[in-house]
């Protein structure tokens, strides 16, 4: 008896004998982790078989977030909260948090707050990115909110729209700023150079001048340095305010309850023959005063292919208001902005633009019909100077005659454009009845830009001119002027197809 009772305290004190040891390696295993950079003690901890429970006890992963935003009370941690300038939580942001060369990163939650876990005590630099789409939240409403501040007739901006305003990131809001915006909706460019879709600010930077945050500022920033004592302990408050750039409309949209406005299109009544040249001009017939608008045009890539733009009668419209990156698939996207808001508006009747187009084959007027796309990030809609309304936009067909190319001349000069639609070289031929001195002949392009200009003394009869320098003009629509002195003897148009 005395034997086995012998025998189990032995058993005994060696089983305690060798939980005294693994306590006092662990003990010791654990104060040499704590000396290891972050990443790599994590690492540790996660091959040991021991490990994960140890980490989901004590040590969680400061690269993955706390769903709940709800640190863990027995370690330090280091915490804040994403949001627009309206308050509204900013998802889907990756924090990254580097002390020395140790980094880690995390996903913002829906909540808007970021947590990271088991943090040693040191200096560290907090400092969010977005990787999201430059699109997100931008319309033509923002360019015309930054068109009027440019021009005086709206000062209310907070300095975080002003930033936002600032797309080129030259630490002032002009006109450049409005065309790179222009750009980027239109789907000319992808991208702003050196400029990031998001900016964030810490909550507590304050401004030098909240009416011009650029006054004096030499970079913005955009980073956290933050010191975590050498005690268990929450450093919450590391805030940061995120602003998307060019979108200085907010996330609340104007209301949405205008009457719709159309613009009519008016296609050919007859029926169009393969290879015939077709120009389609939108006039608007809308009852308010619009002062900016955009619209993706849908037509049948199958039945027409497009050949380019032109301006109508309505002020500010140039080749830049127009994006052909999608003509394969049938879409022109437009954008347009009244120079001057307040003087310059589009008014009912007025041609906004002409697009050109050659028939494939034989068209109807249906076949020939445009329509706007209402699924399109260019949703169809116009807004007032006061842009506290959104218009949707309808377009609707109306057939008329066709009149064939126009050409207004006196009885004393013919001109015409031989062939049109012409191809690389365009030749046009006169004819005089009678000499014409000082003579002066214009080529425009679509918008009324100069492209060819000749000086002409003509004597009686035909004189064919060749323009070589056509073969650099982009195909579309032009149009030719003669005059002598102030008096307009010749003007007509034609298409280049190449």
């Amino acid at each position: 008896m005395q034997h086995f009772i012998f025998k189990f305290l032995k058993n005994e004190f060696f089983i305690l004998k060798y939980c005294f040891r693994f306590w006092s390696s662990l003990s010791h295993f654990t104060s040499r982790l704590s000396a290891l950079p972050l990443h790599v003690a994590l690492i540790l901890l996660s091959v040991l078989p021991w490990g994960s429970s140890l980490m989901a006890q004590k040590t969680p992963n400061s690269s993955v977030h706390s769903t709940k935003g709800v640190p863990n009370p027995h370690f330090p941690c280091i915490r804040g909260t994403i949001t627009t300038p309206n308050g509204l939580e900013m998802p889907d942001v990756t924090v990254m948090i580097t002390q020395e060369a140790d980094t880690c990163e995390q996903i913002v939650p829906v909540n808007g707050l970021y947590t990271f876990e088991a943090c040693m005590a040191g200096n560290y630099t907090i400092t969010p990115h977005s990787k999201r789409n430059f699109l997100d939240g931008l319309t033509v409403l923002d360019l015309l909110l930054i068109r009027k501040y440019t021009l005086g007739l709206f000062a209310s901006f907070s300095p975080y729209a002003l930033l936002a305003a600032d797309a080129n990131r030259s630490n002032n809001v002009n006109t450049l700023d409005v065309l790179a915006l222009r750009r980027l909706l239109l789907g000319i460019d992808q991208k702003i150079p050196h400029t990031h879709p998001w900016r964030f600010v810490p909550k507590n930077y304050v401004f030098p001048d909240v009416n011009y945050p650029f006054e004096g500022l030499t970079s913005l920033p955009e980073s956290i340095t933050a010191t975590l004592p050498p005690c268990d302990t929450i450093l919450a408050g590391q805030d940061f305010i995120a602003i998307k750039t060019g979108d200085v409309s907010g996330p609340v949209p104007p209301c949405q309850g205008g009457q719709p406005q159309a613009f009519a299109v008016l296609v050919p009544a007859s029926v169009v023959q393969a290879g015939t040249p077709v120009s389609l001009p939108l006039r608007f017939e809308g009852q308010v005063l619009v002062t900016a608008l955009q619209a993706a045009i849908r037509f049948d890539p199958a039945a027409l292919e497009f050949i380019g733009p032109s301006t109508g009668n309505a002020e500010g419209l140039t080749p830049d208001c127009f994006g052909l990156t999608d003509l394969s698939r049938g879409i022109v996207r437009l954008i347009w902005l009244a120079p001057d808001p307040a003087e310059a508006p589009l008014r009912a009747g007025q041609l906004l633009c002409r697009l050109h187009f050659k028939a494939k084959r034989p068209l109807t007027a249906a076949e020939m019909a445009l329509r706007f796309d209402e699924t399109d990030r260019l949703r169809p809609e116009a807004y007032p100077l006061a842009a506290d309304v959104a218009y949707p936009l309808s377009l609707q067909s109306t057939a008329v005659e066709e009149r064939g190319p126009s050409e207004a001349h006196t009885v004393g000069l013919s001109v015409e454009c031989r062939p049109n639609p012409a191809g690389e070289m365009v030749t046009l031929w006169l004819q005089a009845r009678q000499p014409v001195q000082g003579g002066r002949l214009f080529i425009l392009d679509g918008f009324g830009r100069r492209v060819a200009y000749r000086e002409l003394n003509l004597e009686t009869g035909a004189l064919e001119i060749q323009f070589e320098e056509a073969v650099s003009w982009s195909p579309g629509f032009y149009t030719w002027v003669f005059l002598q002195g102030s008096e307009r003897l010749s003007e007509g148009n034609f298409i280049k197809t190449q």
